[in-house]
């Protein structure tokens, strides 16, 4: 059964606001758990201490979503979402989450590939970034790769677009994953290693990109 709407006082949107193909779509994970390959840093920046605050940043849903009975996340193969570094994303942009679509030319419908792709940053405009900001990047940049991709205009919410030293939900990062998990996904998975063997498939060169997470 759906969820009431709490209305946009309450939640922020969801859905896709790019590419032309999606947007106004919602997509959510239907199976449980979530599983995370985690790619060990081999960038510049990199530290142990970082990475650490990464694992904790993408168990942060783990810890506190499961409370309310949507979201799971697990370390497994083959990975729904895979974790890289990257030593910069480019200006003042520190974290991002990226899937590529198909397109089934039988059902007419597109496809999530999987696995999504969520990068961090070891450094902004040539600075490290330390580990409680890493920890909130990979928080709200797992937060994009389970389904809310849009942001939260409200700069107390885990998914507001600029880095901040919160690394809490708020009430409407709460009741917009409900929300968002209490509907079936416009957008059903695909894993991209099985096209070659679907004719039906064709991979659409559409890249789906989160809002990239800034430095204030």
């Amino acid at each position: 059964m759906s969820a009431t709407d709490p209305g946009l006082d309450l939640r922020y949107n969801v859905e896709f606001t790019s590419p032309d193909v999606v947007i106004g779509k919602k997509f959510s994970w239907s199976q449980m758990p979530v599983k995370l390959r985690h790619n060990s840093c081999a960038v510049a920046g990199c530290t142990t201490a970082g990475q650490n605050a990464v694992l904790r940043g993408v168990q942060f849903w783990q810890k506190n979503a499961t409370l309310y009975g949507e979201i799971q996340t697990t370390y497994g193969e083959p990975p729904d979402v895979e974790i890289v570094y990257e030593n910069s994303l480019g200006g003042n942009v520190i974290g991002i989450c990226k899937a590529k679509l198909a397109y089934n030319s039988a059902t007419r419908q597109y496809y999530v590939l999987t696995p999504l792709t969520l990068s961090i940053a070891t450094t902004v405009q040539g600075l490290p970034i330390n580990e409680r900001d890493t920890e909130f990047v990979a928080a709200h940049e797992m937060g994009h790769c389970l389904g809310l991709w849009d942001h939260s205009p409200k700069d107390g919410d885990l998914m507001n677009a600029y880095l901040t030293s919160k690394t809490t939900y708020s009430a409407r990062d709460i009741n917009s994953i409900r929300w968002l998990y209490s509907h079936n996904s416009d957008l059903p998975t695909y894993p991209a290693s099985a096209l070659a063997s679907q004719n039906a498939f064709a991979e659409g060169a559409i890249t789906v990109t989160s809002p990239p997470l800034l430095t204030p």
